[in-house]
């Protein structure tokens, strides 16, 4: 039987009933502390990405509850993959990034979503440290 970090079928679905207090299945193990299983919805045309960052295209984003293949406004959700460290590469010093460009070519004044479910099987404090490569 493969290791828990490396079955995927069910990912999403498993993670899903975890945030709704079922156990957690198959669903993957958290790596060196990076989230690298995603659910993506986009891109969506803005007339000003920093303007309108704040408005909710989807139409209740603080209450979503999205699995793959499931509409998002005028989009779908799909998985997203972040790249694995690969401990043969030498030499690398960043952290692997989130490249959307891979999933929508890069445009000016378009958002787009990202989702992740995080199951803990007890409470306790968490960090969260986001970076963004673009800046305004």
């Amino acid at each position: 039987m493969a290791p828990r970090s490396a079955r995927r079928d069910g990912w999403f679905a498993d993670q899903h009933r975890a945030s709704r207090g079922a156990e957690p299945g198959e669903a993957p193990l958290v790596e060196k502390g990076l989230l690298r299983d995603w659910l993506i919805a986009g891109p969506f045309a803005v007339v000003d990405s920093l303007q309108n960052f704040d408005q909710d295209l989807l139409n209740g984003e603080t209450t979503l509850e999205p699995a793959a293949d499931q509409k998002a406004a005028n989009k779908v959700w799909k998985k997203f993959q972040g790249p694995r460290d690969d401990f043969m590469v030498f030499g690398t010093a960043d952290v692997p990034w989130l490249d959307l460009t891979k999933e929508f070519s890069f445009k000016p004044n378009q958002l787009a979503y990202l989702h992740t479910y995080l199951y803990s099987p007890r409470g306790g404090p968490a960090r969260n440290r986001r970076r963004s490569r673009f800046r305004p």
